[in-house]
């Protein structure tokens, strides 16, 4: 019993995978990509200076 609910669930993850790759496939032929646009920034924002200043011995 406990093989058949393994054997569903690999089946059941593997149609989610089929389903989400084909969504991408299809946001990306219209254009759109995915991705936080936050992040995209030449200088993210959320970054401490303390990153920026060279570091001395």
């Amino acid at each position: 019993m406990l093989q058949m609910r393994a054997i569903f669930a690999e089946l059941e993850r593997s149609f989610i995978r089929e389903r989400t790759m084909a969504g991408l496939e299809a946001a990306r032929a219209q254009g759109r990509f995915g991705g936080d646009r936050r992040r995209l920034t030449t200088r993210p924002h959320n970054v401490p200076r303390i990153f920026e200043t060279p570091m001395r011995a």
